[in-house]
């Protein structure tokens, strides 16, 4: 990400506490996160209705990418018979900034295999896919996990995430 981006702190609300992501409102844009929250403590400390969270973001993000005419790509895996399926397509999924370039796990249970997945920016599906078998690399040392590694499939964009 462009590293000179004014780091910001938006106020979102929302009327179902039960859902994290969908927000039904932008209500401010503060310059430190203190001042988001004096907002909220001030405005709606004691409110029975409605939910506001604080979220970081950048202001002008992504300006390097954007030059670097980078894509961005989501990659799914899944640990099936000590190998590991791999899918990449480029993807209109949200730009979650604490995601982006971070493996998420979905351990295994009984009924489904691990799933390790990935947002990232890159200039191509090979790009993308050395930074997924890199961080791949370090959590499989990490956790002691050997398995071997299948050729990934590209997929469309209306297929992924």
């Amino acid at each position: 990400m462009t590293t000179n981006s004014i780091k910001v702190y938006t106020v979102v609300s929302k009327e179902i506490k039960e859902d994290p992501d969908v927000f039904t409102n932008l209500e401010g844009v503060f310059s430190t996160y203190e001042k988001a929250q004096e907002y909220i403590d001030h405005f709606f400390g004691n409110a029975k209705y409605g939910y506001r969270s604080i979220i970081p973001t950048f202001l002008d993000p992504f300006q390097d990418e954007i030059q670097n005419n980078d894509s961005y790509y989501s990659i799914s895996s899944q640990l099936i018979d000590n190998k590991l399926e791999i899918e990449i397509c480029k993807t209109s999924f949200a730009v979650v900034l604490s995601e982006v370039g971070q493996l998420r796990i979905d351990e295994a249970t009984s009924e489904k295999p691990l799933e390790i997945n990935l947002h990232c920016f890159a200039r191509s599906e090979e790009k993308a896919i050395e930074k997924f078998n890199n961080l791949i690399r370090g959590y499989a040392k990490e956790h002691n996990l050997h398995f071997l590694t299948s050729p990934y499939r590209i997929t469309d964009s209306d297929q992924c995430y």
